[in-house]
């Protein structure tokens, strides 16, 4: 049977080869540690690790991720971040920056080991908006 090509042009036929798409950082590759950590390998080579407990611990579609080791383990990489099969993944940028990319992303470096928070929302116009719009408080709008 003949492997077929990625249809992905981001995606290199050798796995080991990183990934890139653009300035962003990004994830290219994710190992499971002891606990909820993961070291990181971002697109600029750079390693980090990062402690997802409070990130899981919010309970929803990671709830099952917090709970089971072995489904914790399952985690992979697709298009630049992590990914736990059922499509459950966690925003690069939450991953990287424990927020919104920084403007000064070019020239700033991100911190070895991080516990990123999972994000607080607050109304978008004030307490009672119709529709119950919310928008993080970490954002700048």
């Amino acid at each position: 049977m003949r492997e077929l090509e990625s249809v992905d042009p981001g995606r290199p036929k050798d796995p080991r080869q990183p990934v890139v798409r653009s300035a962003q950082l990004e994830v290219n590759a994710v190992e499971p540690l002891e606990g909820r950590l993961v070291r990181l390998t971002l697109s600029d080579g750079s390693v980090v690790q990062r402690d997802l407990t409070d990130l899981l611990a919010g309970g929803g579609v990671f709830a099952p991720i917090a709970a089971d080791d072995f489904v914790f383990r399952r985690v992979s990489v697709d298009y630049g971040s992590i990914v736990w099969p059922g499509d459950v993944d966690i925003a690069p940028e939450t991953l990287i920056w424990d927020g919104p990319t920084p403007a000064d992303e070019a020239t700033r470096r991100p911190e070895r080991f991080l516990r990123p928070q999972p994000p607080r929302y607050r109304p978008l116009h004030g307490a009672g908006a119709p529709g119950g719009l919310l928008v993080r408080s970490d954002s700048n709008s």
